[in-house]
């Protein structure tokens, strides 16, 4: 029987017109391999840059919600007690790793901005994060 230049390897047939069997050359595998190495690098830095970012972006969002609760308790006291029972000192808190700040301007009780006839009272929550997350501060005014 003559060979007619086809050969089954694993499932595999391959003909090259020739007779030989086809496939990859050790020096095209290791042209490939260097490729795919030299592709991954550039990759990876990419890749580890976004995970800090998205860490940081979660610490933000983070320290935006726990001065958004804080807030959110100091106003529903306010409108439950009036603004005589909002001191600064009662919402320090903190939480997960963020440090709570409150200040009251003016601070003692009793004592009022005024701005038009209006008497008001301003309330600070700030927040601190770590190293790399800024201070997120939200105001707020109570009026008389």
């Amino acid at each position: 029987m003559k060979s007619s230049g086809y050969r089954v390897m694993r499932g595999y047939v391959r003909h090259d017109g020739r007779g030989k069997e086809g496939g990859f050359t050790l020096v095209e595998l290791v042209i490939v391999i260097m490729l795919l190495g030299i592709a991954v690098f550039p990759l990876s830095n990419l890749l580890r840059s976004n995970i800090r970012s998205s860490v940081e972006n979660e610490q933000i969002s983070k320290s935006a919600f726990f001065a958004q609760m804080k807030m959110e308790q100091i106003i529903a006291d306010y409108k439950a007690r009036g603004v005589a029972d909002i001191t600064a000192s009662a919402y320090d808190d903190t939480w997960e790793g963020l440090t709570c700040t409150v200040t009251r301007d003016p601070a003692a009780s009793g004592e009022w901005n005024t701005l038009d006839g209006v008497n008001y009272v301003t309330v600070t929550v700030t927040v601190s994060g770590g190293a790399n997350t800024p201070d997120i501060s939200v105001d707020v005014w109570l009026v008389e």
